[in-house]
């Protein structure tokens, strides 16, 4: 596959809306990236990067995303182009399923 086909097929499978101004409409692209998060060990570390696909729920595919990372936190990104060379946070997810847990106690297996 040549790089301008892998280019068109990553835009083909972007998320994005159409929003009117004027005469023009733009396209708004979405980037969603995932996070792994431990407040207890200062730790906030990109994982992944994932664009959106426009004819799938967002919500879902978010959701999909944070348990292929097991990611406790989600940022969607939004974009006016699909190289999202300008990024701007659209929304944020927690997922309370995959943090960490390292400031749960465990019991004391000494008798």
């Amino acid at each position: 596959m040549s790089e301008s086909e892998s280019g068109a097929l990553m835009e083909d499978r972007s998320c994005y809306s159409s929003v009117k101004t004027g005469r023009d409409v733009m396209k708004k692209y979405f980037l969603a990236v995932t996070y792994d998060v431990c407040e207890h060990n200062e730790l906030f570390e990109h994982m992944n990067e994932y664009p959106l696909d426009s004819s799938v729920e967002m919500e879902n595919q978010v959701r999909n995303f944070a348990k292929l990372d097991v990611a406790p936190l989600v940022q969607v990104y939004e974009a006016e182009t699909s190289d999202f060379q300008e990024l701007k946070l659209h929304k944020e997810f927690k997922f309370k399923e995959y943090e960490c847990g390292c400031n749960e106690q465990t019991p004391n297996d000494e008798s």
